[in-house]
This record gives C-alpha cells, sequence and structure tokens, in this order.
C-alpha cells in the first residue's frame, strides 16, 4: 500500500515515529500480513521502543515461521537488549531459514562474540566481510560498503585495518547527505568519528581529537565527535 511504501521511506530517512504511525494503519488494516509487521517492527526498533518492536516481530513470526526477516528481527531485539545468547540464537535461525546475507551474518558475529563464542564469531565476521567485498565490486564509488567493512574490521579490534576503510568511505561520502546499507544508517560524520575512534584505540590521539573537530564542523551535537574532542593529551598540562 501506499502508506506502507512511505512509512519505509520514513524509515530509511530516520524519521522513525512518523514510520510507525503509517505502518501501525498498514497492520491494523492487514493484521493477518507479515510483512508489514516486519516494516512495524524495524521501525519501532529505530524509535527505540525493542519491547513493541519485539511484539511485531513475533506476531509476524506466528503468521510466518519460514520469514527470516521476522527472525531477525527477533535477533536484533535480544541484541538490542543485551541478550547476547538469544540473540546469536536467533541470529543462527535466521542463517538456516534465509541463508547468509549481509545483516544476518553481521549480527551473528557481534552477538557471538559477545555471547563468548569467538569461533562462530570470527567466520561470521569473515563471511560478512566477504559479502561486502562483493557489494563493493558493484558500488566502488559508494561509500556504503567500505562503511560496513570498516564497521566489521573495527568490532574485531582490526583498527588500522577499519581505518582504511573508514578513510575511503569518507572520501566517497558527501556531508549532507544521509546513507542507509543494509538497516544501518550513517552519515559522513559518522564516518569520520569511527576514524577518529579507530585512531584513539591506536594511541594517535592528536589525530583523533583533530578528527573530532571534523566532526563538529559537520554535526555540532554529535556525541561522539564531542568526545574525541574532549580527549586529553599529556603535553596539554605542560602548555
Amino acid at each position: 500500500s501506499a502508506y506502507q511504501q512511505v512509512g519505509r521511506v520514513y524509515s530509511r530517512l530516520g524519521r522513525h515515529r512518523q514510520a510507525v504511525r503509517l505502518l501501525q494503519q498498514v497492520v491494523d488494516k492487514r493484521p493477518d500480513n507479515a510483512i508489514p509487521l516486519i516494516d512495524l517492527g524495524n521501525a519501532l526498533l529505530g524509535a527505540g521502543t525493542v519491547a513493541q518492536a519485539r511484539q511485531a516481530f513475533e506476531r509476524a513470526f506466528a503468521i510466518d515461521p519460514q520469514n527470516a526477516k521476522a527472525v531477525l528481527g527477533l535477533a536484533q531485539a535480544d541484541y538490542d537488549q543485551g541478550n547476547w545468547s538469544a540473540a546469536t540464537q536467533q541470529a543462527q535461525h535466521a542463517l538456516t531459514v534465509g541463508g547468509a546475507t549481509f545483516p544476518v551474518m553481521w549480527l551473528l558475529g557481534r552477538a557471538a562474540q559477545l555471547s563468548g563464542h569467538s569461533d562462530e564469531a570470527h567466520r561470521a565476521f569473515q563471511r560478512a566481510d566477504q559479502l561486502m567485498e562483493k557489494y563493493i565490486e558493484s558500488t566502488e564509488d559508494k561509500p556504503e560498503g567500505y562503511y560496513l567493512r570498516g564497521e566489521v574490521a573495527f568490532f574485531q579490534k582490526q583498527y588500522a585495518k577499519a581505518l582504511d576503510y573508514f578513510k575511503t568511505a569518507q572520501e566517497r561520502a558527501d556531508d549532507s547527505k544521509s546513507y542507509l546499507a543494509y538497516g544501518e544508517p550513517f552519515t559522513k560524520a559518522d564516518v569520520l568519528a569511527k576514524a577518529g575512534l579507530c585512531l584513539q584505540s591506536m594511541d594517535e590521539l592528536e589525530q583523533a581529537r583533530a578528527m573530532g573537530r571534523r566532526v563538529l564542523k559537520l554535526n555540532p551535537n554529535h556525541k561522539i565527535g564531542q568526545a574525541l574532542r574532549a580527549i586529553k593529551i599529556e603535553d596539554d598540562d605542560e602548555l
């Protein structure tokens, strides 16, 4: 329906509460259809109302137990609530039902790592990176694939590798544009912030602080940018 399409657009733009209002109307009219319930669940996740999102995904799963997006939604809800083991199990089920997609492998890697299953996490991250490498082959001039490869490397504490990907992403990103890749929203300010975190983790504190200033030029309210700019360096005390 038109409401459903507009609701999806609002979600992609980060206007989650507006998306929820529209998608709830679609669900009310089509309560036995899993797809609008999944869209509603994703919008509710974006709005930070995880418990309500879980209910939407549970309803979708009850209608269509083989729908990998419904299972992945349940996994994401568990992850957002800090239930790493449950998120790992749900992500494994999503993999079984729907195959190895980037959102599944990315979530499985993070959940498995946080729940102490490092071998499974490594395999999932490796597969996620391979999928992004393939994605970049057809989108080489766009920032999305490089940003996501940076995210995968960063989560594995491969900071130098992640920094290279984030630098490539920022070269391809427009200052004022918002991006969305496989459900991961970001801006150029976010890319620079992640690069700054890499530099901080590599003890390149002056460069990290300088990156924070670049972030704040694009978005003065960016929390990571503010934290990076506030980094204390020993030489500061001597000035």
